[in-house]
């Protein structure tokens, strides 16, 4: 997100920062540079601190659009495919590909310093595809269609996740917080309402996910809810029932052949909205707000 942005003239981004805690130390920095950048940032904060428990976060911009690559990456790929015989290289295929250099090079690090095999590690991604496609899941990147908000996720803990285990069950970015601090031991505040779960006993014990229903929303507009492998869709008074356990691409509506299940859902969701309504957080703001600059405001 940066001027250069296909969308500039919507968005008006000013130049942005690179911070260090909360001292800016550059401003505009080079896209191409910024997934290697972050990565040895990474390796040099785990070099650190091996010897005692961490928390990394790692959330590279890219491939965010407009997407980058830094030229040692571009040449390596190119080369790689010419080997194959697969043609010359995308920017966005070349991209996905330097996020994979990023995540070896993590790895890497956690094996040589001895540590990787009581580290966790969990790979994901925030939201569906922009371009190209989710197939066989319908929709992109912001849609309460499956392809705009299922994503995959690899998580890797050799000592407490067996290997090669896959789940189907419904968890989300929520459950990670919760599921950190209880395995790190730390105690959360009493009247901290929580919507994430604990989702170790899916992960490691193969358990059914903790819950019931999944509400999806688009631009803070309830559309959807799943339970089970039910999907009911409400877009615009228009009902759309889905059973994702034999249309996961959502192309057969069965509202009228399950109306029980309809209202049930409705209802729901109906509830949550209630929820809601008595329970969010009002939108932070800054008044008069200002680009982070390297010059001293005034």
């Amino acid at each position: 997100m940066q001027p250069r942005h296909p969308r500039q003239k919507f968005f008006k981004f000013p130049p942005l920062p690179v911070l260090e805690g909360e001292k800016i130390i550059e401003l505009a920095p080079d896209a191409d540079y910024l997934t290697r950048r972050i990565t040895e940032r990474a390796v040099d904060f785990i070099e650190r601190n091996k010897d005692e428990n961490f928390f990394l976060y790692v959330a590279h911009p890219l491939p965010h659009g407009p997407l980058a690559a830094s030229p040692e990456i571009k040449k390596e790929y190119a080369e790689q495919l010419k080997v194959n015989g697969s043609g010359k290289p995308g920017i966005f295929p070349t991209t996905i590909y330097e996020i994979d250099w990023s995540v070896g090079a993590i790895l890497k690090t956690l094996k040589e310093q001895g540590i990787d095999e009581n580290t966790i590690v969990l790979f994901t991604t925030d939201n569906g595809p922009a371009k190209g496609s989710a197939k066989p899941l319908s929709g992109k990147k912001g849609s309460t269609l499956e392809g705009g908000q299922r994503v995959p996720t690899v998580i890797r803990w050799p000592k407490g996740i067996p290997a090669g285990t896959e789940s189907d069950e419904i968890l989300t970015a929520m459950d990670i917080f919760p599921t950190f601090a209880k395995l790190s031991g730390a105690t959360l505040p009493d009247d901290l309402v929580i919507d994430g779960k604990d989702i170790m006993p899916v992960l490691a014990d193969g358990a059914e996910s903790p819950h019931e229903y999944f509400f999806y929303a688009h631009w803070g507009i309830l559309e959807a809810v799943r339970w089970k492998s039910w999907k009911l869709r409400i877009i615009e008074g228009k009902e759309a029932l889905y059973n994702l356990a034999d249309d996961i691409s959502e192309k057969k509506n069965v509202a009228v052949k399950h109306p029980e299940i309809v209202e049930q859902l409705k209802t729901a969701m109906q509830d949550f909205e209630k929820e809601m309504e008595t329970k969010e957080r009002p939108a932070g703001t800054v008044e008069n707000p200002v680009p982070l600059t390297m010059k001293p405001q005034k």
